[in-house]
């Protein structure tokens, strides 16, 4: 039964293409005391399936002298050739392709600090999720991992989250639930709330001495000019002229 079975799947995969039959021929090729009348047999369900005569006798005479000559063989198809899968993988899991995206930095392994559950958090709290992959459970879905949002829901192990999401042409505010080992406070409020203060001191000193000042932000600007002395003489550069070599 499991011979005719691989029988009948060698048949289909030659009908389908030709240059997938080395693949077959080195898994059977371990039985290679019946490999040959094995494919024989496949040659002439071939023939009688396609009445093509010539086909399935080349293809008889072309399996039988690659068994006989298997380094040639081999040579002639090299082992990526043989080896590779007749369809292409499209694994379809939740966490496919995040070995290294969920991976812990170097040296960070180990038992979790107990810094990471002793944080406070608060609903309107700005936090950033950052998938940890020591802890599988309340995980991120890559698309998350990265990103920032807002604290919407507050749980005993975990927090609601409001998360802005590409659509096609659309942002979309998505509420998902993580666990706080894959969560931290975001920094991203304090350069903003830093110049809030000093604008307040600014504006509190600008009162007492009676001046006006001005709070808006400036761009850098060009260095002054300046004199530079050197203890040695100035070398001019200038671009070598061309010259034709016939």
């Amino acid at each position: 039964m499991a011979r005719n079975r691989m029988d009948r799947t060698c048949v289909d995969t030659l009908h389908k293409s030709s240059w997938q039959l080395p693949f077959w021929v080195e898994l059977i090729g371990q039985w290679s005391s019946i490999a040959n009348s094995i494919f024989k047999e496949i040659a002439r369900k071939l023939i009688d399936s396609t009445r093509n005569l010539k086909a399935g006798y080349f293809l008889g005479q072309k399996i039988s002298i690659a068994l006989q000559m298997r380094p040639v063989f081999w040579e002639r198809f090299p082992v990526t050739v043989m080896r590779s899968s007749p369809k292409m993988t499209n694994s379809k899991g939740y966490r496919r392709g995040t070995r290294d995206l969920f991976a812990r930095r170097f040296r960070t392994h180990g038992t979790i600090p107990l810094s990471t559950y002793m944080k406070v958090y608060k609903v309107g709290d700005i936090v950033d999720i950052r998938g940890n992959g020591a802890v599988q459970k309340g995980m991120p879905h890559k698309v998350y991992h990265g990103k920032t949002g807002r604290v919407y829901n507050v749980t005993q192990h975990a927090l609601g989250i409001i998360v802005n999401k590409r659509v096609r042409g659309r942002i979309l505010p998505k509420r998902i639930n993580v666990r706080i080992e894959h969560i931290k406070h975001s920094k991203c409020r304090q350069d903003f709330l830093k110049r809030v203060k000093e604008n307040e001191r600014l504006l509190k000193e600008a009162k007492a001495a009676g001046k006006i000042v001005n709070l808006k932000r400036q761009p850098a600007g060009p260095k002054p000019a300046h004199i530079v002395s050197g203890t040695e003489k100035p070398v001019l550069l200038a671009p070598i002229p061309y010259e034709f070599v016939a």
